[in-house]
């Protein structure tokens, strides 16, 4: 299971009903989505340690920034139960304010390590 399927799994479980989450943004994108992606880090024979990004979109901007806690929150106590994820810790958090469609929406990126 590579990380970001880690990353979908758990975020799909922590989620509240109406809050896509997925790997891919769809062309009709939801009101309230998660959009997850590796954007860096490194690996060893027995561990990886991804820097993942969750770009999370919301209706207003308190929403969009508390959808993006709950998956930062989410990851974080995954890493204490998961198989595979040893920890996951925040890196950034950011409003993105060049959202093009002008929607609201943060960028939070982690660190995670996964063992292999």
């Amino acid at each position: 299971m590579d990380a970001t399927s880690i990353c979908v799994a758990v975020l799909r479980d922590a989620m509240p009903d109406g809050v896509a989450v997925s790997s891919e943004i769809p062309t009709e994108r939801p009101a309230r989505q998660v959009s997850v992606s590796r954007v860096g880090g490194g690996e060893t024979q027995f561990l990886d340690r991804p820097r993942m990004r969750l770009v999370c979109w919301g209706t207003s901007d308190a929403e969009a920034y508390s959808i993006a806690m709950t998956a930062v929150h989410a990851l974080a106590d995954a890493a204490r139960t998961h198989p595979l994820l040893s920890d996951s810790t925040l890196d950034v958090m950011s409003r993105d304010e060049w959202a093009g469609d002008g929607t609201a929406r943060y960028s939070a990126t982690v660190n995670m390590t996964i063992n292999k």
